[in-house]
């Protein structure tokens, strides 16, 4: 009897400890990740999304979203409601909590861009109660915005005014997140965290890869917005003249950082640094396309790397961001991760730029890349060498991202920028001629299916 009640005990704890065990499996990040989702991301959007959005939510009274420099007047009811013929901008409209959008909308560059800030202004209508406002959207990747001095035009991005030598056109207006923060990246508070988690698990400091690593295209040449100390650089000592003499296009390549980034780092093992694909210059004679070709050749062996997906860039002790010519769909990602970030300094800002400093969440190199391998040596460096201070600075950023970037602080970011935007019309919208209703083509697919069932409720029109 005493054997028998021992064998039942021995076999209960066994039992006991093995679900412990798998229950711990099955909570690991690591596990979950590995088996049954495909990265990072996708495990932490499988988490539970929360009950957080409930209308009517107030717009933030004050948002320390970038600064602007619209220059404080009404703006000028003409511009809106004269014959439109303005590239790369969208008119929309809220009526009665109903969003509309200009029919020829479809005709300019970057439907999703005009496609995402028309679905988050519906999610906004619904969400903020806004009230009937007429906006303008510049859907262009870049801070050129037309007749900026006449509307306080909403875009992705506004130039800084003390790094663009011609900064009265690029630097005013308001800023909203763009298509990608919102399509691919929106999560809630607690989904953060588990991406967080789940970073820390795939990706732990010691088995990281003693290495600078960045890849992206050639997008960033300066069009114009050059600053003096980047002129002064630009024909700068350490490109491999032997090997970019007979290129026609090397001048125009030397003003684009990432290419140069990638041409100082050639012979330095530790800058895992590279050019994903060239396809940032114009060549306007058929005639000599064979040479072209040739000499493209010979730079591609120089600067062109294989790409990485971005949840992989974490496999590295420090990741580097350089802008192109306009948003980053990188960079948000990257302040969310668990890997220290340089970042060459910009002559862009967007809506969170004020949320991150320098010296606090991330290191800097200058404009001009004089000093980007001095200071990624010293990071690499100090990581190396046991440094708590920039793991310290990796946990500062990850807080603030994880406040900053989740669903519900992308809407009132949103939505603070179209009222914000507004608030200088002074004038009581009405329909006009050539508006329709805009449908929402659900390209967040992480909100919850009640959201979009609540908004189809109250707006079925919109759907």
């Amino acid at each position: 009897m005493i054997y028998r009640f021992k064998t039942v005990k021995i076999t209960f704890t066994i039992i006991i400890v093995l679900s412990v065990i798998v229950t711990a499996s099955l909570l690991s990040p690591r596990l979950v990740t590995r088996r049954q989702h495909k990265d990072c991301l996708s495990f932490a959007q499988a988490e539970y999304f929360g009950d957080d959005l409930v209308s009517p939510r107030t717009v933030p009274a004050e948002f320390p979203l970038v600064e602007n420099s619209w220059p404080r007047t009404p703006a000028n009811q003409s511009y809106f409601y004269e014959s439109w013929n303005r590239p790369f901008t969208t008119r929309f409209k809220v009526l009665n909590g109903t969003v509309y959008i200009d029919a020829k909308a479809g005709t300019y560059f970057g439907p999703e861009y005009v496609n995402t800030f028309g679905e988050m202004l519906v999610v906004a209508s619904w969400l903020y109660q806004l009230p009937d406002m007429d906006l303008v959207y510049s859907s262009d990747d870049v801070p050129h915005i037309e007749s900026q001095t006449e509307f306080p035009v909403i875009s992705t991005c506004l130039g800084l005014n003390d790094i663009l030598s011609d900064h009265g056109r690029f630097s005013m207006g308001y800023t909203v997140p763009h298509f990608l923060q919102w399509a691919r990246y929106s999560m809630s508070s607690n989904q953060l965290l588990a991406f967080m988690q789940c970073l820390d698990a795939e990706y732990p400091w010691e088995r990281k890869e003693a290495k600078v690593f960045w890849r992206g295209s050639s997008t960033g040449r300066l069009r114009g917005w050059d600053s003096p100390a980047w002129n002064t650089h630009h024909n700068v000592s350490w490109t491999p003249e032997e090997a970019l003499a007979n290129l026609d296009f090397a001048e125009k390549l030397a003003h684009n950082r990432r290419i140069s980034a990638s041409l100082m780092s050639f012979n330095y093992p530790w800058m895992d640094v590279g050019i994903t694909h060239i396809h940032d210059y114009d060549f306007h004679n058929p005639g000599r396309l064979t040479e072209v070709n040739s000499q493209l050749e010979v730079f591609n062996k120089l600067v062109v790397r294989p790409g990485l997906p971005l949840e992989q860039w974490n496999n590295y002790l420090v990741n580097l961001h350089i802008h192109g010519h306009g948003f980053t769909d990188r960079l948000p990602f990257m302040l969310l991760s668990n890997t220290p970030l340089l970042a060459v300094k910009s002559h862009i800002k967007e809506w969170y730029h004020s949320f991150f400093k320098e010296g606090e969440h991330f290191l800097t190199a200058s404009g001009d890349l004089h000093d980007l391998l001095y200071v990624a040596k010293q990071m690499l460096d100090r990581l190396r060498n046991g440094d708590k201070e920039l793991r310290h600075m990796v946990a500062r950023r990850q807080e603030i991202s994880r406040q900053k970037f989740n669903t519900i602080a992308i809407l009132d970011a949103f939505a603070w920028a179209v009222t914000q935007a507004w608030s200088w019309c002074n004038w009581k919208p009405d329909m006009q001629e050539g508006f329709e209703v805009f449908k929402v083509p659900k390209l967040n697919n992480n909100l919850p299916p009640y959201i979009w069932k609540t908004i189809k409720k109250t707006r079925p029109e919109q759907f």
